[in-house]
């Protein structure tokens, strides 16, 4: 495990999924404290639009094909994580809880 403070927003990390025994590889998008929107595609994080040049197209990040407007409160020690591949990605737009504590975090992907 890292250790608090140790995950930034952009980082790709390997997590433990609660309350199943397997382990997932997301993009951390929020950090406790961060208001993540998204709305006609576009991820906005504390009312920027957040620049992902990682994503094979951006403005593409909708929620079952939904294009209003979803916004996302992350809580204190948590992380609010999406997938590069947004038409495919299991992530926290899906999740019955989409925030994910720091502590599940077992490695930061580096490279």
């Amino acid at each position: 495990w890292l250790g608090r403070g140790q995950v930034n927003r952009g980082d790709v990390v390997i997590f433990s999924v609660p309350d199943r025994d397997d382990y997932l590889c997301k993009r951390v998008v929020g950090i406790g404290g961060d208001t993540v929107v998204i709305e006609d595609g576009l991820v906005y994080v504390n009312g920027e639009r957040l620049a992902e040049p990682y994503l094979a197209e951006e403005g593409y990040t909708y929620i079952r094909e939904d294009d209003s407007r979803h916004e996302y409160s992350v809580p204190a020690g948590c992380l609010f994580l999406l997938g590069d591949n947004r038409f495919r990605s299991n992530d926290a737009r899906y999740w019955a809880c989409p925030y994910i504590p720091e502590t599940s975090v077992i490695a930061r992907v580096l490279g």
